[in-house]
């Protein structure tokens, strides 16, 4: 590795949450180029239990209300929330949190809404993409 990225929060007590995951290099033009998806933040958080609980705390409440498009979001935005929620499904943490429901609703639930029912072709495209995606990386999902 060319070396490690970090990502760092404070949450409401002032308690320092960090993940790391190392840099890879780039392969040379007349390497062929990998096909493994680069790591997202959300998924060496779903890996573990405290990170895991620090995004239901921080992060499901906004990813909620994107996939319910209430908002006006972009579809950048929801499209942006799709891939984050298939990252963080890749860690048995995040899993639980994309299954959990709150008032009778999982974001599983919206997701699989979105693949279906969205107006909007791009969203319904990522949706589905996102949930192949999870299957796939996790076999737990499937």
């Amino acid at each position: 590795p060319l070396g490690v990225a970090f990502y760092c929060h404070r949450d409401e007590n002032w308690s320092l949450v960090c993940v790391s995951f190392p840099i890879e290099a780039c392969p040379s033009p007349a390497e062929e180029p990998p096909t493994a998806v680069p790591p997202h933040p959300l998924a060496a958080l779903g890996h573990t239990e405290r990170g895991g609980a620090h995004v239901a705390e921080v992060f499901e409440p906004q990813f909620r209300q994107l996939l319910l498009g209430s908002q006006g979001d972009s579809i950048s935005d929801v499209r942006g929330a799709l891939w984050a929620l298939s990252q963080l499904a890749s860690g048995p943490a995040g899993l639980w949190i994309l299954t959990e429901k709150v008032d009778g609703v999982s974001l599983l639930d919206l997701m699989v809404a979105n693949a279906c029912e969205s107006p909007q072709l791009a969203v319904r495209g990522t949706a589905l993409y996102v949930l192949e995606y999870m299957r796939a990386t996790n076999p737990l999902v499937a």
